[in-house]
Parts: C-alpha cells; sequence; structure tokens
C-alpha cells in the first residue's frame, strides 16, 4: 500500500514587523483599561510616556526667523541688552550737569543779589544825599556833587554786574534745557553693522531712543526721567523770568539826569545785551506771538505788558527792598521739591547726586 505525501513549499518571504513608536504608546496608554488595583501602575506609566516634548526654540531663533519692522528692531531682546548699559551711562552723566547746573544757579543768584543790594545802596544814597546833614563837611565846597558823581560811577559798576549775573543765569538755563533734551539714547550707524554703537542725536526715525518704554535702572523709564526734568526746569525758567522783570527795575535805577540821557533806557520788549533773544528762544521763553521775552509768572498768574509799564518807574525805597527780598526768596523755585527731585533720582540710578 502505498502512501502519497503531499509537500508545499513556502516562499521565504521576511516579515515586517513595525517598531512601536512613542505615539502608538501614548494612545495604547489611553486605551488601555487596568484594574482599579493598578492605578498606581497606570500613572507611572503615563508619567514615563508622557507628552511628546518639543525644544523651544531659542530668542536669537525667533528673532532670526520673525520679521521684524523698523520699530520693533529697536524693542528687542538683544537690541535692549546693549541699549541698557549706554542709557544709564548717560542719564547718569546728564542728571550730575543737571546737578552741576543747578549749583551754579545758586552761586550766580547770591552773588547777583550782592550785586543788586549794593545798586539798590548807592542809588539811595544818591537820592537822599542832597538832603543829608553833613555836618562840618558841608562847609566844603561841592562835595555833594562829588559825592553824587562817585555815587553814580558806583551804580554803572553794580548795574553791569548785575546784568552780568543775569547773562549767565540765561546760560544755566539754557543748558539745563539742552540736558532735558539729551536724555534718550539712539542707535547710531547701519542696522546690519555688527558694532552696535548710541549717541544722543536720532539717526532713525523709526528710534525713540527711549528702549520701548523699558525701565532703565530698577523702575523708571526714559520718559519718567524727562518728567522730572522738566519739572525742575520749569521752576527754574519761571524764576529767570521774575528775574529779568527785578533786572529791568533795577537798570532803570538813576537820580543824575546827565548820567540818565547817556545811558540807554529799557523796556521789556527790549534785548538787555546782543543775542539775548536768541538764548531765551533756546530756553523756550520768548513769545513770538508778543515779539519779547515771556512775561513773569508765578502760581499761575502771569503779568500783562501794562502792568509792566506802569513798574518802570522810578520805584521808592520800600518797593526797592521787595524787589530784592523778591530776589532772595526765589518764589517759583521750590528747593524742597528740587531736593525731592534729585533724592528720587539718586535712589533710583544709586548714584549721589548730592
Amino acid at each position: 500500500m502505498l502512501h502519497c505525501f503531499h509537500f508545499r513549499v513556502f516562499s521565504k518571504m521576511p516579515l515586517a514587523v513595525a517598531e512601536p513608536t512613542l505615539s502608538s504608546l501614548q494612545d495604547k496608554s489611553k486605551h488601555l483599561q487596568l484594574p482599579m488595583a493598578d492605578k498606581e501602575v497606570q500613572k507611572k506609566m503615563q508619567s514615563l510616556l508622557g507628552s511628546p516634548s518639543t525644544p523651544s526654540p531659542s530668542s536669537s531663533e525667533i528673532e532670526k526667523h520673525t520679521p521684524q519692522s523698523a520699530g520693533s528692531r529697536f524693542s528687542s531682546l538683544s537690541f535692549n541688552r546693549l541699549w541698557r548699559p549706554a542709557a544709564q551711562r548717560n542719564l547718569r552723566n546728564q542728571w550730575l550737569r543737571l546737578v552741576s547746573f543747578k549749583d551754579q544757579w545758586l552761586s550766580i543768584s547770591s552773588s547777583g543779589r550782592l550785586h543788586a543790594t549794593s545798586l539798590v545802596n548807592t542809588h539811595l544814597s544818591e537820592r537822599y544825599i542832597p538832603d543829608m546833614d553833613l555836618g562840618a563837611l558841608s562847609k566844603m565846597l561841592e562835595i555833594r556833587l562829588k559825592a553824587c558823581e562817585k555815587l553814580s560811577r558806583q551804580q554803572d559798576l553794580h548795574r553791569r554786574k548785575v546784568l552780568s549775573s543775569y547773562r549767565d543765569m540765561v546760560m544755566v538755563i539754557s543748558h539745563m534745557v539742552n540736558v532735558c533734551g539729551s536724555m534718550r539714547c539712539f542707535s547710531k550707524g547701519p542696522s546690519g553693522s555688527p558694532l552696535v554703537q548710541f549717541s544722543s542725536q536720532p539717526e532713525d526715525e523709526s528710534d525713540a531712543g527711549d528702549g520701548g518704554g523699558i525701565a532703565v535702572f530698577s523702575f523708571m523709564s526714559i520718559p519718567a526721567f524727562e518728567q522730572l526734568a522738566e519739572e525742575l526746569v520749569k521752576m527754574f525758567s519761571l524764576e529767570l523770568c521774575m528775574k529779568r522783570l527785578i533786572v529791568l527795575e533795577l537798570l532803570s535805577l538813576s537820580c543824575n539826569e546827565a548820567a540818565n540821557a547817556q545811558r540807554p533806557t529799557f523796556v521789556w520788549v527790549d534785548e538787555f545785551y546782543q543775542g539775548e533773544f536768541d538764548e531765551l528762544t533756546t530756553c523756550n521763553l520768548f513769545s513770538e506771538e508778543n515779539c519779547g521775552p515771556l512775561f513773569p509768572k508765578m502760581n499761575g498768574c502771569e503779568l500783562d505788558s501794562c502792568s509792566i509799564i506802569k513798574l518802570n518807574s522810578v520805584p521808592d525805597r520800600e518797593t526797592l527792598q521787595v524787589y530784592l527780598a523778591a530776589w532772595l526768596v526765589e518764589p517759583n523755585i521750590n528747593m524742597s521739591r528740587v531736593e525731592q527731585i534729585f533724592a528720587a533720582v539718586s535712589a533710583e540710578m544709586h548714584v549721589n547726586l548730592s
């Protein structure tokens, strides 16, 4: 009995086995139902699998692939890292200059008050010398005339010194105004240059010079520093207008008609010296509407031209004392507020400004 055996030949083909991926394991773990006792195991597995983590791009890669406009370039992180040290140096220098100009103002104002006091004293002596009882000196011929001539020459000397003090104060205010406009830090040079430089003058209209409003030191931004500086300069500017009115009255003092005829008389719209109006324009103290300097103001009350014209006459003794007291007191300058401003800035910048 013959037995037939049939053999099937199978081709040897490689079997492709797909390796498990992280996403497939996650999907399976979501559908995997484990008993209540294995909750801890399930939590461990999910923690091991976790969520697919993708590396976060760095700030340099974001800035590289993100299109930036000209304005956003000056507020980027990389730009601010270079801008902040330069802005800090500039602010320290400008505020140290403000302290120096404040001290110069106080010194010039003090010396100007001394010259004004000497001018008033010599003027009153000349005014009252004809009625003075000279005692034994009255028998000397022409002693009153010679005394008046000498006092008149002294008045001219003190008058020039008062005017010189006023001119120096105008220059101080001009420097203060320039400092207020130099607190911003602008980028200098082409945008693609590897060397970043900064200056106080803008070269790009889109560059505001404030670093996008960020804090320069700890809390305060560039506009905050500018606001404090403008408040400071405004007080000194208003006081300069008051000083100009006092100088106008002092320059008109004279008892000698002959000397008064030789010396030019001033009104409010006249230049006290050559180039004064240009300097006042720089200080924002010149009015194009009135074609003259801004009128004095105190506590929001402004003198008009009519009041100044009425004042432009020979003042009596009491009025001259008021002028000297006003020069000394400087009513438009709140020194306690000035010290508060410098103390706040000093604490912010960690620099001694006193």
